[in-house]
């Protein structure tokens, strides 16, 4: 617009040349040309700023950790006025995105559209969302821009990685009673450990028809375990530091050694029990698309400490298991805590994240016969 304003100016001292070279009544009626074209083409640009309709979509709502994923803004011109000079600028509202060019400009003719895409990459798992913050409209000439507000914003998911993790210990050894039901995950229907809200996956033998009745919703029962062939995963989504960039690292670490952990034991045929701090949902199953969606959905916030969480489960099961941590920090009560989970005789996986953190207490788990992995390592391998 600058460059637009200087020219601008030129032609009209060149006018007031030509006429000091050339008093004529032509040169009077270019001049005069010169100094209303500017008033026209705003006059115009008021009248029509809005003579438009804009659309835009995401090239899919789900993408994978890496993949690039397609915003598609549109905008049709409904007035005779041509557009020489639009501009577009996404807005993310989001930490961890990448975009090829957050600034798009392009041109409309009378009666058409003008499609211009973003391509959006995300660094970390998470739930992103973008939009189309401001449109600038330059008038014909190029010397007056108008500023119109966007704030409609369209939300995109971007899912975790899977890393094979096939070297995990699981513990496959089940019950005599049990042994011929081909590792299939079973249950004492004869004593109730707990009550919770019903949930898709349930069969009708979980339904509590009596309490569901008196609270005119459908509420489940959890039942024994009798087999243990199963895994629980608990996870300590306690919030974290201060510094926002290392938590996000911290958190996407975690929710892809989560749902890499899910699949391998999914694929192994282990019924899967997700627990995590403000989550009393405590049941077993073996869809591992619902599991995936719920992990990659996970929030890290002010829920408690992650040692409560671990008291909790002792105290409800104390049972023989196979049990996959993800943790943030072991401190002395977290390790009294599975010190007794291992007594117990639950067959314990630890995943941790900072090897110099938790160097020492990772060395006396070990002493316990506690698998510790460093996904950390994993994910550089």
């Amino acid at each position: 617009m600058t460059k637009n304003r200087i020219v601008y100016g030129i032609a009209v001292a060149v006018m007031l040349l030509y006429i000091f070279l050339n008093d004529d009544p032509m040169t009077y009626v270019a001049l005069y040309a010169v100094l209303i074209l500017p008033m026209v083409s705003l006059g115009l640009a008021l009248i029509f700023k809005r003579q438009f309709t804009i659309t835009e979509a995401l090239s899919a709502e789900y993408v994978a950790k890496g993949e690039i994923v397609q915003f598609k803004f549109v905008v049709k011109n409904n007035a005779f006025l041509p557009w020489t000079c639009i501009q577009a600028r996404l807005e993310t509202h989001s930490f961890g995105l990448h975009i090829d060019s957050a600034e798009k400009y392009f041109s409309i003719r009378p009666y058409k559209s003008n499609e211009v895409i973003f391509d959006i990459s995300a660094q970390y798992r998470g739930s992103y969302k973008v939009g189309v913050s401001n449109i600038l409209i330059y008038d014909f000439l190029g010397l007056f821009k108008f500023k119109q507000k966007h704030d409609k914003t369209l939300e995109f998911i971007v899912t975790p990685r899977v890393i094979d993790l096939s070297f995990l210990p699981l513990d496959s050894v089940i019950q005599d009673a049990a042994a011929d039901k081909n590792h299939r995950h079973d249950e004492d229907y004869s004593v109730i450990a707990d009550l919770r809200k019903y949930l898709p996956t349930d069969g009708y033998k979980k339904i509590h028809w009596k309490v569901s009745a008196k609270k005119n919703e459908l509420i489940s029962r959890d039942f024994q375990e009798t087999e243990k062939n199963a895994a629980v995963l608990l996870v300590d989504n306690s919030v974290m530091g201060a510094d926002r960039f290392e938590n996000l690292a911290l958190e996407d670490a975690m929710v892809e050694a989560l749902v890499s952990a899910m699949a391998y034991c999914s694929r192994r045929g282990f019924p899967i029990s997700l627990r995590c701090l403000a989550d009393e949902d405590a049941s077993f199953t073996a869809d591992f698309d619902y599991l995936y969606r719920t992990a990659s959905a996970l929030e890290f916030g002010d829920f408690g400490g992650f040692n409560e969480h671990l008291k909790k489960y002792t105290n409800l099961y104390g049972g023989p298991m196979n049990l996959i941590i993800f943790i943030q920090d072991i401190d002395a009560s977290v390790f009294a805590s599975l010190r007794l989970l291992r007594l117990f005789g639950n067959n314990i996986i630890v995943f941790y994240f900072d090897e110099a953190k938790q160097h020492d207490e990772i060395n006396q788990l070990r002493e316990l016969n506690v698998h510790c992995v460093n996904f950390q390592e994993v994910q550089n391998a």
